[in-house]
């Protein structure tokens, strides 16, 4: 509940964006309403109920309501592989199910941060293997009804709903048909359930036109849509432990071979039921298809696992059992830590996405149309619909066409084709990812097009022909956003007039205060000119908007520090080192470790300088070095401290006349000539 909405993929916001269509038109989208390619790409809206479940949820409760609905799917998945695996149990074997169990919720959990429909999708898998194993009357009775909604939630899975009914029903008659047996009539409900829910599929908006939509070829998309990926034999064989965590193929992984030596156990006692037989058959057809078909195959082969236990636990002891328990606790805790200990901001994390952008087109409310890269687009039709539309988003290739999807890709890329896009569409604006460099060199042949804003995660161009008043009052003459993206922001601000970088990021933050990148170049300025109570304002933004990343905390420790405040300089050092990479720690070490010296807290300086400072390193400044030597010195580590200035005074370069001569005095100060060095 703790985690926030973030842009693992911009999904979520294209379903709010038709969500929002369908309620506001009273009708479902059967074009590309949001886009401006021409002609209008036809498509079968599969998820319109999940589109107005995940809009109606948001239009009452904003992002904390979905953050809600996440959350209930999966406790409602994990309720149901529990009772999936544990009812009518041995108890002896709880153990057993107990690992599979905790295994499967991990596995889960990475398709749970996001809010999309295969997540309800995994939760009917769960409910009609449940219904079909135990039929409880009353929900057995449901079952149509739970056929209607899964059919609109997520109509594309509709083959699924087939194997799972079409393999219960084939093993009641299969199993009559051999014992010779009559349908018994308390047997109806379960055959008048089963066939009304395969009918159940012509009860959608679409009728027959939804029956095609999962044979569509995903052989292209594949190339650029990760999960589109077939599962390769070599994934299946990695085995990778960190500290006694398994990553998260791994755990696939040991999910597979006990499937496997399951039903290779199963069959070989001739015991394998043949509805499980044939969802088993079913899961590993589709887990060839596509890499996120693991999900689907897992929770098809539950059953399977289930009833073929590796054995009986009834010979542990009870100090065994509770190790058992004990590493499991420790595995789930340690994964959970690991992947949301350090959480975004809550309960909407803008973090990679255009906020700024959308803010800026919202703000000057001229409309038209952008040409976007699909990554994005699902945010932006959002936030931008209907006074903008753009080019396309990632529904390929069930929506819009691989074609689609290469010349939006290439035109950022190749001149040609950008080319081709501006004379058929003449964009109002443009839309680039901000890492794009290629891209800068490309616009360069289209003069008409200026940058007029940028944000952490994309750069905005203008047609200058179409808004010249615009263009002029806005354009960025003074700072290449291009040239920000991956170097450090210090040496930015070195290439520029800095009165005039001020004035110009100073206007950027009027229509967007929350940019980090901007809030980063104000407090690098402010650093600079020693005015540390202002820098300590755009820290303070940027740690509330980016509170899991180390910049905003590095940067307020520096400004605390330069206001003599050194203890809680400090304690935003130890925070910074929390949520920060290994790269960026040997900088915050060696910061934090000058801190210590000034509070004369020489242990501390010493032991934070030495993780901070490689000696051996080519790019080790002597500077650097001159500072760790000194808390060497002053911690009464000589021989070290000789060391280390003699190591510094190598690195000085012959015309730096002050330093020669101050690491000069140092020795001497220890006892050591400079002709002894």
């Amino acid at each position: 509940m703790r985690w926030p909405i973030i842009a693992g993929d911009t999904d979520l916001w294209y379903h709010l964006n038709s969500g929002r269509y369908i309620i506001t038109n009273r009708h479902l989208p059967v074009d590309s309403f949001f886009s401006f390619i021409q002609p209008p790409r036809q498509w079968v809206d599969y998820y319109w109920l999940f589109q107005v479940l995940v809009y109606a949820v948001y239009s009452f409760f904003d992002y904390y309501g979905l953050v809600f609905l996440r959350a209930i799917t999966y406790l409602a998945a994990a309720f149901l592989v529990l009772c999936l695996l544990l009812k009518r149990q041995d108890e002896d074997k709880y153990i057993y199910f107990l690992i599979i169990f905790t295994l499967c919720l991990l596995f889960l959990i990475p398709r749970y941060t996001l809010v999309r429909p295969h997540t309800f999708t995994y939760l009917f898998i769960l409910l009609f293997i449940y219904i079909f194993e135990f039929q409880p009357k009353r929900l057995l009775y449901l079952l149509p009804l739970f056929s209607i909604l899964w059919f609109n939630l997520h109509g594309i899975e509709y083959p699924v709903v087939f194997l799972i009914i079409l393999s219960y029903l084939a093993e009641f008659f299969i199993t009559h048909i051999k014992n010779r047996e009559h349908i018994k009539r308390e047997e109806y409900p379960f055959i008048i359930s089963a066939v009304l829910s395969l009918g159940m599929i012509y009860l959608t908006p679409h009728g027959a036109k939804l029956m095609g939509v999962p044979f569509v070829s995903t052989a292209y998309a594949s190339v650029y849509i990760n999960e589109f990926r077939q599962t390769g034999l070599d994934e299946l064989l990695v085995f990778e432990f960190i500290k006694l965590i398994p990553s998260f193929d791994t755990i696939f992984n040991i999910l597979f071979v006990a499937i496997c030596i399951s039903a290779v156990k199963s069959i070989w006692s001739k015991n394998i039921r043949i509805s499980h037989l044939l969802m088993l058959i079913g899961g590993l057809f589709l887990l060839t298809k596509l890499g996120r078909f693991r999900y689907e195959f897992l929770l098809l082969s539950l059953p399977v696992m289930r009833n073929c236990a590796f054995g009986s636990s009834a010979w542990l002891n009870g100090k065994a059992k509770i190790f058992i328990m004990a590493i499991l606790l420790f595995m789930s805790f340690t994964y959970f830590k690991n992947s949301f200990g350090n959480p975004p901001r809550y309960p909407f994390s803008n973090k990679n996405l255009p906020e700024g952008i959308v803010t800026f087109l919202n703000h000057i409310k001229v409309g038209g149309n952008i040409l976007n890269h699909p990554n994005n687009g699902g945010y932006l039709q959002w936030m931008l619909h209907p006074k903008y539309k753009i080019f396309m988003d990632m529904e390929v290739p069930f929506f819009f066409k691989d074609e689609d999807f290469y010349t939006a890709d290439n035109a950022f890329t190749n001149e040609w084709t950008l080319k081709k896009v501006l004379e058929k569409y003449n964009p109002t604006f443009i839309s680039v990812q901000i890492g794009n460099k290629v891209f800068k060199d490309i616009i360069k042949k289209f003069p008409q097009y200026v940058i007029i804003f940028f944000d952490d995660a994309e750069i905005l161009y203008i047609n200058n022909a179409l808004h010249p008043v615009l263009a002029k009052e806005y354009e960025l003459k003074d700072i290449d956003p291009f040239g920000i993206y991956g170097r450090d922001v210090d040496s930015v601000i070195g290439k520029n007039d800095i009165n005039q970088l001020k004035k110009t990021i100073s206007k950027l933050l009027e229509i967007y205060p929350s940019s980090s990148i901007l809030n980063q170049i104000m407090a690098m300025i402010h650093n600079k000119e020693k005015d540390y109570e202002k820098t300590v304002t755009y820290t303070n933004m940027i740690i509330k908007n980016y509170p899991d990343v180390a910049t905003g905390y590095r940067l307020k420790a520096i400004s605390i520090n330069g206001l003599n405040r050194y203890s809680e300089a400090i304690s935003y050092y130890k925070t910074a080192l929390k949520k920060s990479d290994a790269a960026a720690k040997s900088g915050i070490y060696r910061e934090m470790g000058l801190t210590y010296m000034k509070l004369k807290d020489y242990k501390k300086a010493y032991d934070s300088l030495k993780r901070g400072i490689d000696i051996f390193a080519y790019n080790t400044g002597y500077k650097d070095l001159y500072d760790l030597g000194s808390a060497a010195f002053m911690l009464g580590k000589i021989d070290e401290a000789v060391m280390i200035y003699r190591i510094a005074y190598e690195k000085v370069p012959l015309d730096d006349i002050e330093w020669r001569e101050k690491l000069e005095n140092q020795l001497k100060l220890l006892g050591v000539e400079m002709g002894d060095v």
